[in-house]
C-alpha cells in the first residue's frame, strides 16, 4: 500500500470516520485534496487573519478553493458538506464571524487531530519509506521521500516561488480586477521591500472602496496605491508608511 497521499499517511486516513446524521462519513482523495490546499493556504505569508475569542482563525474563501482546484469538480454546497466533514474529523475547525468588519465570512483554522494524520517517515521502528514523483503546492514535480517535510515547512520553495505566492495572493485579494499579466509586469519592478505590505494595504483598500471605484490592479500598482494612507469616515484605517518606520526601527537595533 502507498502510505504517502498528498502527504497524509493513508493508513491513518482509512481509519477515520465521522458520523454525520447518522451516516458513517469517510475521507476520500478529493477530501485531501481541499485539506492540502486549505492547510498550505494557512502556511501562506500574508494571509488574511481574524482573531475571534482569543484564538487565530484564516479567512479562507469557498470560491478560492474552488477556482484553484476546478479538478474537483464540485459546486459550493458540495465543497460544505466535505468540509463540515473534515470539522466533525477535528482536522480543520471552522467559525462563521458574527461581527466587525469581517462579519459573515467563514473563517478556519487547524484541527487538533490533524498532526496524527500527516505522514511521517519513521513511526517508531517502523519505517515508512517510498519514492515518487509528488507536486508541491505550486504544481512543480520534485523526488521526494517524506511530504511531511514539504508541508510543515515548506523546505523546497526557493524565493521566486515565495514571491509568486505573494503576487497571487494579492491578486486574489484584489478581487481580479484588471489585466492580470499587465499587473504581474508590474509587480516585478516593486522593490521587495515594498512587496511585503501591498497585501494588508489591499486588505483595507478594497474594504473602504466599492469594487467600481477601485483601480485596476496593474495601475494600482504602477501609481504606487499601496504607498498611501487608507481612510474611512472614521479616519485612517492603515498607514503603510508607519509600518515601514516600525520595520526600519526593528531593523536597527541591533
Amino acid at each position: 500500500m502507498r502510505y504517502n497521499i498528498l502527504g497524509f499517511d493513508q493508513e491513518k486516513v482509512l481509519e477515520l470516520k465521522a458520523n454525520i446524521e447518522s451516516k458513517e462519513k469517510k475521507l476520500d482523495l478529493s477530501d485531501l485534496l481541499i485539506l492540502n490546499h486549505i492547510y498550505n493556504f494557512t502556511e501562506r505569508k500574508g494571509v488574511k487573519t481574524i482573531i475571534q475569542n482569543g484564538t487565530e482563525y484564516y479567512w479562507v474563501e469557498y470560491n478560492t478553493i474552488l477556482n484553484e482546484l476546478p479538478i474537483l469538480n464540485i459546486k459550493k454546497p458540495a465543497l460544505r458538506e466535505r468540509i463540515d466533514k473534515m470539522c466533525a474529523l477535528e482536522l480543520i475547525e471552522k467559525i462563521l464571524v458574527s461581527e466587525g468588519r469581517y462579519s459573515n465570512m467563514t473563517c478556519f483554522r487547524i484541527g487538533r487531530k490533524l498532526k496524527e494524520v500527516l505522514f511521517k517517515t519513521t513511526e517508531g521502528t517502523k519505517s515508512k519509506r517510498q519514492r515518487g514523483i509528488n507536486l508541491n503546492t505550486q504544481g512543480v514535480s520534485i523526488q521526494t521521500e517524506d511530504m511531511n517535510n514539504i508541508i510543515n515547512n515548506n523546505s523546497i520553495n526557493n524565493n521566486i516561488l515565495k514571491e509568486d505566492t505573494l503576487f497571487e495572493k494579492c491578486w486574489e485579494a484584489y478581487k481580479r480586477k484588471g489585466n492580470k499579466e499587465k499587473a504581474k509586469i508590474q509587480w516585478n519592478k516593486i522593490p521587495q521591500e515594498e512587496k511585503q505590505h501591498i497585501f494588508k494595504h489591499i486588505d483595507a483598500y478594497v474594504y473602504v472602496r466599492e469594487f467600481q471605484f477601485q483601480k485596476n490592479f496593474e495601475k494600482y500598482l504602477n501609481d504606487k496605491e499601496y504607498l498611501n494612507v487608507v481612510f474611512d469616515k472614521h479616519g485612517v484605517i492603515y498607514d503603510p508608511n508607519e509600518k515601514m518606520k516600525e520595520k526600519n526601527k526593528n531593523n536597527t537595533l541591533f
